[in-house]
């Protein structure tokens, strides 16, 4: 499904809407056949596009779920849950997906109330050239404002046909010098 109707933007939304108001106006207005017919057909378009909208689930949309199970899992202690999301072929610097998940192991006796994921937006979605995505967010743990980051998450689509976390980048929140520069947590 393109895209476009899975995941129409609030723009898209408003125009049809617009265009269905305007549509209507004009038929109860003039109280023409043809403008009745008009009416409908836009009014059956832009239920057509929420249909698809509700029906299919973008990449982005795929995405921004999987980190909120993911939140959740976290929150709830439950590793497992979490470790699903990411990817057997993960990397981040030298940790592969087992040394990461002994990490969280490690950190979950600093960080009991798990992470806190924000501004997962359509703005922050970037789809790159080799078949993966980019997402960006903002990602701490419950309680811990010192470490709060800005994370570029990197999901890759499996051959199950879900989206799962192949590596991340992490930069802080604010540098003061309008640099940004990639930062390793304490403990990775």
């Amino acid at each position: 499904m393109p895209t476009l109707l899975s995941d129409p933007t609030s723009t898209m939304y408003v125009v049809f809407g617009a265009m269905v108001v305007i549509l209507g106006a004009m038929a109860l207005r003039r109280q023409k056949k043809s403008d009745v017919i008009t009416f409908a057909v836009g009014a059956v378009l832009l239920l057509i596009l929420f249909l698809i909208d509700r029906a299919y689930e973008s990449p982005r949309e795929h995405v921004s779920r999987k980190l909120r199970e993911m939140e959740s899992a976290s929150q709830a202690r439950r590793y497992d849950d979490l470790f699903k999301h990411v990817s057997n072929d993960f990397k981040y610097k030298s940790l592969d997906k087992k040394a990461l998940r002994e990490r969280a192991s490690v950190a979950e006796g600093y960080f009991p109330e798990g992470v806190r994921i924000w501004n997962v937006t359509r703005n922050n979605f970037k789809p790159m050239e080799n078949g993966t995505i980019e997402q960006e967010f903002d990602v701490q743990p419950v309680n811990s404002p010192q470490f709060r980051y800005q994370c570029v998450g990197v999901f890759k689509q499996e051959t199950d046909g879900e989206w799962r976390l192949i590596t991340f980048r992490l930069y802080p929140v604010v540098s003061g010098d309008g640099k940004r520069e990639e930062v390793t947590p304490p403990g990775l």
